[in-house]
């Protein structure tokens, strides 16, 4: 989903939970403070969760998928650019080493 697209969607004032890369706290800003010149109004709330990784454990699971779009001689690139969210942007970090019921579970518990 490109921004245009997810800015439409917004305006629905509909809820719902977008999953995106956002590695630069920009592209975080755009998506908690609706600061682009597409959205009209301000998202009501906007939860960031940072799955946090080391970059082999992203390497072996990227490497066992398959038809995924990118590949995994991209994550030096990625994590190149990441910029992890800091204090004021409130994000929940969860530690991807666990397993996925697990991190479910821990965001699910947050949620409520």
């Amino acid at each position: 989903m490109c921004f245009i697209d997810f800015s439409r969607w917004i305006d629905t004032n509909q809820s719902g939970i977008l999953s995106c890369s956002a590695l630069k706290k920009s592209y975080r800003q755009l998506l908690i403070r609706g600061e682009n010149k597409y959205v009209q109004d301000t998202p009501e709330e906007v939860l960031i969760i940072y799955l946090k990784g080391e970059k082999e454990t992203i390497r072996e699971r990227m490497a066992s998928r398959r038809g995924h779009y990118m590949p995994a001689a991209l994550i030096q690139s990625q994590f190149d650019t990441l910029e992890e969210p800091d204090k004021e942007e409130h994000a929940i970090q969860v530690d991807i080493e666990q397993t996925m019921e697990n991190i479910i579970k821990y965001i699910v518990s947050y949620l409520k």
